[in-house]
């Protein structure tokens, strides 16, 4: 029944969407009344297509052999339906639910019921989903009379301008009603405001908004950009709307200076600039995909050397998985693999074996069946990673002296065959923070107080050392690339420190780059050139920067907890970064200019 024309007309990725869908939604008529294929399909050609695929072997292999061809950038792109009982668990947010809650709860529930979903879902399909199932009333809360007014105010706030089609720093669009139709103050709000592509509900008399105060907490946060620094508020008085600046600074809104304590009318929308004339960095793009099915905070991700379509990750309770990043699904997990906290994942060069390391204590190296072919107690307790030497060592603090580090070889009876020790100063060390090694000749280690210090690998001595806190604040990031040293700390200061000529100094071309926020959580170099720095902040975001000058190319503002892990992939030109949330997104950050 599968004529020559239909299986002209099915192309891979109609094939592998309609066997996603079907798997998912399980039904179909639904695939046929909800699913966009290339073409206007009739529900006829999915159920011949369907049947071919089920009970004729010849052209199911050569679907297959399509569809295993496909990259991961044209199945990031698809999109499945929701399934009624993603449909059924969205409906449980109640329909009070303000907008600028509305993505926190949806998080929660696309992370406590990730089984549900499906595992490309996106916090933007479901905010969609949740408004239509609002506009119909098919909420849980809902009763069967339904407010129209309710449903005209959403629909226009559907309809704003996004920010990625302007060219302004911040634009605020100012949806108002009738005072009349706002009678009941705890279901209507005063006005609601699109800023940044996002919706939020004035309540009160009052709201305040700003930007790049990292001590402040505003009702609506506008940090898009470093080169914005602005304070003020929305007020309403007598059924008008004014913006006040409030900060020390003035802005311009609509072209209009407003200096400090001066007020103006709001009108519909307003454009508000700072006082530097350059624009905005672009906005914040979105992830490939995420890993959302992991039951605590992900503190580690590594991607696989032999097959870079596979990413290790490791868990706060201990867990450590491998998923398959073409379907996204685990297809090994150690559920016990750690007691506590896992805090590094690598691998040997011999024999491509995982190693982990918890805090613990424990050192484990495991198969590819996942079973501990090796295990060794550090007795040391601390939040550094471990690092390894080609074919075979593995280097990581160990025993009761904070500062000490060890150089492990599991073939040995006693695996510590090197110790690496600082020389003794007036000053205490303090605990090893983190530990790269670079080359397989030297070893850069950063401690509490905030020195880093380098060693000879061979001879185990060290080489040099600098303090890079001026007030021995801790060192948090460390990652070292084409003899560039790189460092984060509690402040808001990412330093660059050249090891050419075998003694730190800092840079000629940066010596440092001041983040809007304090607080660095990982730093990541791209291995392969060097010449991008990722940087994640305590304030949840990842910020990209060119190696060579420490301009920030990017922002990525994706995760609502502090990045914890960031690795790179060559092979894949892709990036993971895994975090506090319980998700792990990847993203594509390679092109021709970075």
């Amino acid at each position: 029944r599968n004529t020559a024309i239909q299986m002209g007309c099915w192309t891979a990725v109609d094939d592998y969407l309609l066997i996603t869908s079907i798997l998912h939604l399980c039904d179909l008529e639904r695939v046929h009344e909800r699913v966009k294929f290339s073409m206007p399909f009739t529900l006829e050609n999915i159920q011949d297509r369907w049947r071919c695929l089920l009970y004729d072997s010849s052209i199911s292999n050569m679907i297959i052999k399509k569809i295993q061809q496909l990259s991961m950038s044209q199945i990031a792109n698809l999109h499945v339906p929701l399934s009624e009982e993603e449909e059924r668990l969205v409906a449980s947010i109640p329909s009070h639910t303000i907008p600028v809650a509305l993505d926190d709860e949806l998080d929660r529930c696309l992370s406590k019921y990730s089984k549900h979903f499906w595992s490309n879902r996106t916090i933007d399909e479901l905010r969609e989903c949740w408004f239509h199932l609002r506009q119909q009333g098919r909420l849980n809360d809902q009763s069967n009379a339904f407010d129209s007014k309710r449903v005209e105010t959403i629909q226009e706030s559907r309809a704003a301008n996004k920010l990625s089609e302007l060219l302004v720093p911040v634009e605020f669009e100012l949806l108002t009603r009738n005072n009349e139709e706002f009678l009941d103050k705890t279901d209507f709000p005063h006005a609601l405001l699109q800023v940044n592509d996002r919706l939020y509900c004035m309540y009160s008399e009052q709201l305040t908004f700003g930007t790049s105060f990292p001590n402040e907490k505003f009702d609506i946060s506008v940090d898009n950009s470093t080169t914005i620094h602005i304070k003020g508020f929305i007020l309403r008085k007598s059924g008008v709307f004014y913006i006040v600046n409030n900060g020390d600074n003035p802005f311009r809104v609509n072209d209009a200076l407003l200096n400090p304590n001066e007020a103006s009318p709001l009108g519909t929308r307003a454009i508000i600039n700072n006082m530097t004339e350059k624009r905005a960095l672009s906005p914040s793009p979105l992830p490939t995909f995420v890993l959302r099915s992991f039951s605590s905070g992900v503190c580690c991700v590594k991607y696989d050397f032999a097959n870079s379509l596979r990413l290790y990750t490791g868990e706060q309770q201990g867990s450590v998985h491998l998923y398959d990043l073409r379907t996204r699904v685990p297809i090994l997990s150690l559920t016990n693999a750690h007691t506590s906290t896992v805090l590094s994942l690598s691998q040997l060069s011999e024999d491509n074996q995982l190693i982990t390391s918890g805090k613990d204590g424990f050192i484990k190296i495991w198969n590819a069946n996942g079973q501990c072919q090796w295990d060794y107690q550090t007795y040391h307790c601390s939040f550094s990673n471990c690092d390894n030497i080609s074919p075979n060592l593995i280097v990581t603090p160990i025993g009761s002296d904070d500062s000490l580090v060890g150089a492990l070889d599991c073939r040995c009876a006693d695996p510590v065959i090197k110790k690496f020790q600082p020389i003794s100063t007036g000053i205490k060390n303090g605990m090893v923070m983190k530990l790269r090694v670079f080359d397989n000749r030297w070893l850069f280690v950063a401690y509490e107080n905030g020195s880093v210090k380098v060693f000879d690998i061979v001879s185990t001595k060290q080489i040099d050392s600098y303090q890079v806190t001026s007030d021995h604040e801790p060192i948090t990031a460390l990652d070292v690339v084409c003899n560039t040293c790189l460092c984060g700390t509690t402040k808001s200061d990412l330093i660059s420190l050249d090891f050419a000529s075998l003694k730190l100094e800092k840079t000629s071309t940066f010596r440092q780059v001041e983040l809007p926020n304090a607080g660095t959580s990982s730093l990541r170099c791209r291995p392969n050139d060097g010449k991008l720095i990722a940087v994640a902040g305590w304030d949840c975001r990842l910020r990209l920067f060119r190696r060579e000058t420490g301009k920030q190319l990017a922002m990525l503002d994706h995760h609502r907890q502090q990045i914890n892990s960031i690795d790179f992939d060559f092979h894949t030109k892709q990036m993971a970064c895994a975090s506090e949330d319980r998700t792990v997104s990847i993203w594509d950050i390679y092109n021709n200019k970075t």
